[in-house]
């Protein structure tokens, strides 16, 4: 036997071992993803409320912004205006915080 065809034996086993190892390990089934958690339950009454509050705020704010627009607000030299305005920033907290509870209530029902 020469050495070309011995080379050429045991390259050829060697290609075969890798190719049975490769049918064995393909073989082998597909590791099971574990069952998904069941969703949270978020009480309806709960986030119905923040519904409600979201809301309630927003059309405050609406109101606020139209009497601000209104040029008969600002005779008095603009103290009333000056009023209002501190009263919608304290509003915009209130409805950024309201809206913060809210989408966290909408997170956990679909988390």
């Amino acid at each position: 036997m020469t050495l070309e065809v011995w080379v050429r034996n045991d390259t050829s086993q060697l290609s075969d071992r890798r190719f049975a190892a490769d049918r064995t390990a393909k073989a082998e089934p597909a590791p099971v993803a574990p069952a998904p958690k069941p969703a949270n339950r978020v009480n309806p009454h709960k986030l119905a409320q923040a519904e409600a509050r979201v809301a309630e705020l927003e059309a405050r704010m609406q109101g606020m912004q139209a009497e601000l627009a209104d040029p008969s607000l600002y005779a008095d030299g603009g103290k009333r205006a000056a009023t209002l305005g501190q009263q919608q920033e304290a509003l915009r907290v209130q409805l950024a915080a309201a809206e913060s509870e809210l989408l966290a209530l909408y997170e956990a029902s679909v988390a």
